[in-house]
């Protein structure tokens, strides 16, 4: 059984779907991450929102190894990110693992 797995660019924020284990990004060639390993937070749109979350992180000790919004809609920007200690990030409100986000599948992604 072939997996079909989704992948996002951490730098360009592209989406692909592959059963490749890894994937460079057609668009940049950056290394994509596999989305089933990320997670997901939507902030609102507004300056420092996204500040104040990275800050809630940084008091739990987690590094954030990746982020990109990947797309701003309804007052929201909706951010997909990668972290060290994906247990800790998931305490906090609103962070969910990212492919049980079924609305990223119709969020246009934008630079």
């Amino acid at each position: 059984m072939i997996v079909v797995r989704r992948f996002f660019c951490p730098s360009c924020s592209e989406v692909c779907r592959s059963s490749d284990a890894l994937v460079l990004c057609d668009a940049c060639g950056t290394t994509m991450a596999p989305i089933d390993e990320c997670l997901h937070v939507s902030v609102p749109d507004k300056p420092g929102e996204l500040a104040g979350f990275l800050r809630a992180l940084a008091e739990r000790n987690v590094n954030v190894t990746a982020l990109r919004v990947i797309a701003r809609r309804s007052g929201e920007a909706h951010v997909l990110f990668s972290v060290d200690d994906v247990k800790a990030a998931l305490e906090l409100p609103g962070v969910q693992r990212a492919e049980e986000v079924a609305r990223l599948s119709d969020v246009a992604c934008i630079d």
